[in-house]
């Protein structure tokens, strides 16, 4: 079953993108281009990442991020051109887990999404079972593969992504 995401991004190509991307890196992808309508959806279809811009035309990302905050616990990445110090803060301070500035590359956009959903993962569970091995932590991504660190013991292990 694949990792459901919400993306809630007001300019159709940087949307594209970002569906595309993730579909190919096996992610279910909602798109919507309004923060209220990504919202109401959010409480009949629960993705395991949200994503979001900060300038959508009916609420502001910061609005949704401490909406969805309030309610869910699943990652929220913002997805921004902004690149001021106080933006960065007050998403990190608002509950988002990562801040990925535009323009953006398939490859770090789905690097990223992999370590949040992964990490998101071990830590709602205490643990993840991958390849018989019961994972405590989700490290890190890259472009040979993933690293995680095996439960009760000080071994790391990678697999091609």
């Amino acid at each position: 079953m694949s990792t459901k995401v919400t993306v809630v991004e007001d300019d159709p190509l940087v949307a594209r993108l970002v569906e595309v991307a993730l579909g190919r890196a096996g992610y279910t992808v909602n798109s919507y281009t309004h923060g209220r309508r990504a919202l109401s959806e959010l409480d009949h279809h629960e993705p395991g990442l949200l994503i979001t811009d900060l300038g959508l035309p009916d609420i502001s990302g910061f609005e949704l991020i401490q909406e969805v905050r309030a309610r869910y616990t699943y990652p929220i990445m913002i997805l921004s051109a902004r690149e001021k110090e106080e933006d960065f803060e007050r998403g990190y301070a608002l509950g988002a887990d990562d801040y990925l500035r535009k323009p953006i590359t398939p490859a770090e956009l789905t690097s990223k999404c992999r370590r949040l959903v992964g990490r998101h993962a071990a830590q709602a569970n205490g643990a993840v079972e991958f390849k018989g091995y019961e994972v405590d932590d989700w490290l890190a991504s890259g472009g040979y593969g993933d690293v995680y660190r095996v439960r009760g013991n000080k071994t790391w292990i990678t697999h091609a992504a």
